[in-house]
């Protein structure tokens, strides 16, 4: 038996190149999260990567007040 529940997050990502003109382009990306159907997008990599992380500080915040009671 597990001490502390696993704590995951399913989560579809898309990403795709976004022609600006024909010389640039950027990458775009998606998260959606199959049970809720929300999907929040970003226009960059680190936002995205700001995004998780925010995502499992949050997550682990959560559990951290389950265990005290909170």
């Amino acid at each position: 038996m597990l001490k502390h529940p696993r704590r995951y997050h399913v989560y579809l990502l898309r990403f795709w190149e976004e022609c600006l003109s024909p010389a640039d382009s950027v990458w775009r990306f998606s998260l959606e999260d199959p049970l809720t159907e929300r999907r929040q997008g970003f226009t960059c990599l680190d936002s995205l990567l700001a995004y998780l992380q925010a995502e499992m500080n949050d997550s682990a915040a959560q559990q951290a007040e389950k265990r005290e009671g909170v």
